[in-house]
């Protein structure tokens, strides 16, 4: 038998540029008998071969048939053939000698019919960790168009043995029932792009018989019910679905999800922090759910706590009531922004050297929910206490808007698989003076918006742009910080870690401003500039500049802060991927400060980090 097994049949829709629709109508994965698995696969190479960059494995690479390709790539005619009146020419091509990009090798096979692709096998120049070998099969319409009808994948992986052999996978794609002049329309692609019918795992032999190119081997069929009997006793699907909630940061625990975010976290205001947070799941009802969660500081030497009620009347985690208490401690001057959380991102690095926060205890009302199809909204009511001194009454609301952004739906959850198109972010508040104890009365707005790109040859240019406003006599608790994350080397802070989209060279707390509008750019070569044998570093060069002002300076008690007006630049440059162990990436990064708020000594501008990334 077989290590593993998988089948599905598709229904397709696609319209030009980038609109896709698939329904997965069959699923059929040994071990398992839950057809969400199959979402969980990535997509291993790009669907036609005539883009100028080639996605294999979630990497790119330059396709030696796009423009300029010439200047990279060596050609060498292997054979010709005939096919019928037609000669289809056999080309190889490899990356020329000391070219240092993202490069393909493998066999090109050129129909003078249209002189279209006809066949193409391709894999990475460099061969390390899961190599993968693609090759796609095109064949000639009768509306007089090449079109792809087979996809195969090869995959080796390198550097695992299972008793000192090398494990393989072998994927063969089928295309069939072409239809290339649709009828669609734009209302038919929503934000799901990809989805499980709801009988995807009951379809009858009869039907996978009709798409099957051939019949189940024998190694096959000893495969579905060796795998089958092992799952069933094992409980493959239960943990199938305790690894999609870990996608989500919960773990399942019979009715209660644990919240793995809440157990353990560090910053320079409480130090190590302990603590654990449930939900009610759906155990006990889709519908709502409750929970709560306890938390310690040992720097501060305090509890925090907090509890929240959660109804879902339509059964749709896109709409959600929410209610709840909050006594915890929150970022002086910090800015956040809904929806906003990324799993295991470097930027969130920046809170280990937060060492200002004040006290705070909240009630909140809220409804969160989606509009204009790419669009979350959260629309929120509170009431806040901090540090036993300052009272605010708010409405307001949050969005998150990212165009185009698509989704895998599974039956508990929805798993994004991002935008090429730049995501928006913004908050709007409304201080209430005199209302529910409120003692300011106030309009605070801030946004972020952040993009990144992919050119040919050149990396992957990034940016963030952020501005807020607030207008209105208030605590410096409401205002922007700066997001500096800067600390001085101690003892007790030998090594500091590069936080992107934060200012490295500025003091946590050093500025304050009451509006503000700040620019991070980047740009990541990859390996691109330099690599020798497998020493291959990935250069990134930063720059980064914010302007800020600061109204109503008497009402702020402290004097330990400046401001923005004259503008705060740094630049930098990172080297990462020296070296790699598993699923990290360790690098350093060395940035300069410099401008109108340039200190006087050359080493009081630099600072030094540690880069700490993931790969999975």
């Amino acid at each position: 038998k077989y290590f593993f097994l998988m089948e599905s049949v598709s229904s397709r829709n696609f319209m030009q540029p980038d609109r896709n629709n698939e329904i997965v109508l069959a699923s059929r994965v040994s071990g398992f008998q839950d057809p969400s698995f199959i979402l969980l696969a990535t997509q291993l190479q790009s669907f036609s071969f005539y883009k100028d960059v080639i996605t294999i494995n979630d990497k790119d690479y330059i396709n030696p048939i796009s423009k300029g390709s010439l200047s990279k790539y060596s050609y060498f005619m292997e054979d010709t053939t005939y096919s019928g009146k037609d000669t289809i020419f056999i080309i190889s091509f490899r990356p020329k000698p000391n070219k240092n990009f993202d490069a393909l090798k493998g066999v090109l096979y050129i129909n003078t019919n249209g002189y279209a692709i006809q066949n193409v096998i391709a894999e990475p120049d460099h061969k390390k960790g899961m190599h993968v070998k693609i090759q796609q099969k095109y064949e000639y319409l009768e509306n007089k168009q090449w079109f792809p009808t087979q996809l195969n994948t090869d995959i080796t992986f390198k550097g695992a043995t299972i008793n000192t052999l090398t494990p393989i996978g072998i994927g063969r794609t089928y295309i069939k029932e072409i239809v290339l002049d649709p009828e669609l329309k734009k209302k038919q692609f929503k934000r799901i792009e990809l989805k499980v019918a709801d009988d995807a795992s009951a379809k009858t032999e009869e039907f996978w018989n009709k798409y099957r190119p051939d019949t189940l081997s024998l190694k096959e069929k000893n495969t579905y019910h060796a795998l089958d009997s092992i799952g069933k006793k094992e409980n493959f699907d239960r943990k199938l679905k305790t690894f999609e909630a870990l996608l989500s940061g919960k773990l399942p625990w019979h009715f209660l999800d644990i919240d793995l975010k809440r157990i353990a976290d560090y910053n320079g205001y409480e130090g190590e922090r302990v603590g654990m947070g449930v939900h009610t799941n759906g155990k006990v009802s889709d519908y709502f759910s409750i929970g709560g969660y306890g938390a310690y500081g040992f720097y501060d030497n305090a509890f925090k706590y907090g509890s929240d009620f959660i109804l879902k009347p339509f059964n749709d985690p896109a709409i959600q009531f929410r209610a709840a208490y909050t006594h915890d401690v929150i970022e002086s001057g910090g800015v956040s922004f809904f929806d906003d959380e990324k799993l295991l991102d470097p930027e969130s690095y920046r809170r280990f050297y937060i060492d200002r926060m004040d006290q705070i205890e909240k009630k909140e009302l809220s409804i969160a929910f989606r509009a204009l199809q790419y669009a979350k909204i959260n629309v929120f009511a509170n009431q806040q206490e901090r540090n036993n001194l300052y009272n605010f009454t708010e409405v307001g609301f949050a969005m998150r808007y990212a165009f185009r952004e698509k989704f895998i739906s599974t039956a508990r959850t929805q798993i994004s698989e991002g935008t090429k198109y730049p995501i928006l972010w913004v908050s709007c508040i409304k201080g209430l003076q005199g209302v529910m104890e409120g003692q300011y009365d106030y309009m605070k707005i801030d946004a972020k918006i952040e993009k990144e790109f992919f050119i040919q040859d050149l990396g992957r240019p990034s940016f963030q742009l952020n501005a807020g406003w607030v207008q209105g006599a208030v605590p410096a608790t409401l205002l922007n910080n700066g997001k500096g994350s800067f600390v001085p080397f101690s003892l007790s802070t030998p090594v500091t870690l590069s936080a992107p989209n934060s200012f490295e060279t500025m003091g946590v707390n050093e500025f304050l401003s009451g509006k503000y509008v700040s620019l991070f750019a980047t740009h990541n070569f990859g390996g691109r500039l330099f690599h020798i044998k497998k020493f291959r570093p990935h250069i990134s060069i930063v720059s980064k500049v914010e302007f800020g002002a600061l109204d109503n300076q008497e009402v702020h008690f402290s004097n330990q802060y400046k401001t923005l007006e004259k503008g705060y630049y740094e630049s930098g440059i990172v080297f990462d991927n020296l070296i790699k162990l598993s699923i990290m990436r360790l690098g350093i990064g060395a940035f300069y400060r410099y401008g109108p708020y340039g200190n006087p000594y050359f080493s009081d501008n630099v600072a030094l980090k540690a880069t700490l990334g993931f790969t999975f």
